[in-house]
């Protein structure tokens, strides 16, 4: 159960409306999830893997449709995902580390009596990045010209999938309605 925020119903005088009828989100979730971890030679290998099922019940979303902006309650929302992380030592100064996550957040139904909004059924969600994954690389030296100062150094590489920042059928896609989608983020 999800109180709404104080500036979801009220606005903020600068760009999102309020909205006084905003209703509580509620949801019903499923999470399973194991950690491993193995130290072989000098290499340590920790994984966590995480799935997850959602069903909500009046989400809490920005409208992006409208204008002004305003805080709205989607109905019935299922999201299910997996998130994986594995982090390799290599020494006690090196590591690599990679996080993948994958989301299904698409609409389930819709509970008003009007039937205006049923080509959104099975159609994603918008504003949310349903694949992306990130890379990171470090390494820590320590006692940097024989001081206590250390120097840690690390590389990123994130990537995003495309996504719809609007809403669209569950017909469409990227090649359908281009301007509907954000695409690859590097």
């Amino acid at each position: 159960f999800l109180i709404p925020e104080v500036y979801q119903f009220a606005g903020n005088a600068s760009g999102i409306a309020a909205n006084g009828e905003l209703l509580p989100e509620e949801s019903d979730n499923i999470n399973i999830g194991f950690i491993y971890g193995v130290d072989l030679d000098n290499t340590t290998f920790n994984w966590t893997v995480n799935a997850f099922s959602r069903a909500h019940k009046n989400l809490i979303y920005l409208r992006t449709d409208s204008n002004p902006l305003k805080y709205d309650n989607a109905e019935n929302i299922d999201s299910n995902g997996l998130e994986t992380s594995l982090t390799t030592r290599f020494s006690k100064s090196t590591s690599c580390t990679i996080n993948v996550s994958y989301l299904n957040k698409i609409y389930k139904s819709f509970l008003r009596e009007s039937s205006q909004n049923d080509f959104l059924i099975g159609s994603p969600f918008p504003n949310t990045p349903n694949f992306f994954y990130n890379i990171e690389l470090n390494h820590l030296k320590k006692n940097v010209f024989n001081s206590n100062m250390h120097v840690n150094t690390y590389l990123n590489f994130h990537h995003v999938a495309s996504f719809n920042h609007m809403l669209v059928g569950a017909m469409n896609s990227i090649e359908t309605t281009p301007d509907s989608y954000v695409p690859v983020q590097y």
